[in-house]
């Protein structure tokens, strides 16, 4: 979605290979068979961190970071969210 020089085209080539930035990975993208709706998870991501500031799945490193992704363990808990409307939290969880 973000690096096109990664881009294919998923009508006529088998999408597999683990590709982009840690906080934005779908978790299709484990299981090396995904297709175009991965980019829909990563504009959650996007989302998530345009209206807090903060990435929905951190960690201090990847594996981390990809484990959450596998658990969906993300949340609105923090004090930035409380200014943020449920419609804009609905809207963030339904790309999640």
């Amino acid at each position: 979605m973000i690096d096109f020089g990664l881009s294919k085209n998923y009508l006529t080539e088998k999408l597999k290979t683990l590709v982009g930035t840690s906080y934005y990975v779908a978790p299709e993208l484990f299981s090396k068979s995904y297709d175009y709706k991965c980019d829909y998870w990563s504009v959650g991501c996007i989302l998530f961190i345009m209206l807090s500031g903060e990435p929905a799945f951190y960690g201090p490193t990847d594996d981390i970071i990809f484990k959450r992704i596998a658990n969906g363990d993300y949340n609105f808990h923090h004090e930035r969210w409380k200014s943020v409307s449920p419609e804009a939290k609905a809207l963030v969880s339904k790309f999640l």
